[in-house]
């Protein structure tokens, strides 16, 4: 049986990926993915990361709009769970999606 942390995990995880594609306002929503949602045991913290599609700049800004809208994603949570504590949620950028296409980029190179 999975633990109650990872269970929240799936569970906020789902409802941040809807509330950043459908009611997020900010001009990089789109580019947005959540790759993975880490909660402590005792569901008082929320490591959330993301991938974002491109330039450095898009990125920057993007990671600093999910941070300024913290609020709005707490917001979000508690109005489809009924957890006892609401977890401080930390977005963090994952860089998976560039590896990925780096190491496609080179795979591709070597075709040619």
């Amino acid at each position: 049986m999975k633990k109650r942390a990872d269970r929240v995990s799936q569970l906020l995880r789902q409802i941040i990926s809807e509330a950043i594609t459908f009611r997020w306002k900010h001009p990089h929503a789109q580019q947005i993915t959540v790759q993975q949602v880490k909660v402590t045991d005792n569901i008082r913290s929320a490591k959330v990361y993301v991938g974002i599609m491109g330039e450095e700049v898009t990125k920057a800004e993007a990671l600093e709009g999910l941070q300024d809208a913290v609020g709005f994603f707490k917001n979000e949570i508690s109005q489809q769970t009924k957890l006892q504590f609401m977890p401080e949620l930390k977005f963090i950028y994952d860089d998976t999606l560039d590896h990925a296409d780096r190491i496609n980029n080179l795979l591709n190179s070597i075709k040619k």
